[in-house]
């Protein structure tokens, strides 16, 4: 994706030159800390880190148990075990369900026993490079024309690359 893309556009496509798009953003200065404080403000971190990820984990799980429950198991098969539709609607899931890469494998395991591993790769492989909510972050940043491209390329190398998957997964069989 990123050769391609280079290779497309030559110079910056942000829509912002020359300032901070986030000027919110701070950095932690451990420079002069002592090691008391490092492991503080570390553990303070990880505990903010693991309920910000933990609400997302759980949310997925819950839209995937739902998805389970509530739409009909016939169609979930037939769209799970086509070759190409079980790629395009997982990566569709995964661009609407807007979850971090972590929960995406959790995620994907839930649904195993109806979509392809072919399907579930394109799922982990999607989501973390493209979700609702970075598309939403790209579009703010990047020129329009810059994103649509990105997304078209991405998506066609994910859909590409796990079909490739599932073919040598059929030949394997």
């Amino acid at each position: 994706t990123g050769i391609i893309t280079c290779r497309v556009f030559s110079g910056s496509e942000l829509k912002k030159q020359g300032r901070a798009i986030h000027p919110d953003c701070h950095q932690h200065n451990y420079d002069s800390a002592t090691l008391r404080q490092k492991i503080i403000s570390t553990l303070k971190d990880a505990g903010g880190e693991f309920f910000e990820m933990g609400q997302y984990l759980l949310f997925g799980a819950f839209l995937s148990a739902a998805a389970q429950v509530m739409v009909d198991r016939s169609l979930l098969l037939s769209v799970g075990h086509h070759p190409w539709l079980s790629i395009l609607a997982m990566m569709f899931f995964a661009f609407g369900l807007s979850v971090c890469s972590t929960a995406d494998s959790f995620i994907a395991a839930s649904l195993g026993t109806v979509f392809s591993p072919a399907s579930q790769l394109a799922f982990m492989v999607f989501g973390p490079m493209l979700d609702l909510k970075n598309t939403f972050m790209l579009v703010h940043a990047f020129r329009f024309r810059f994103v649509f491209f990105l997304m078209v390329t991405v998506a066609l190398l994910c859909a590409g690359g796990a079909y490739l998957v599932n073919i040598g997964l059929g030949n394997a069989l």
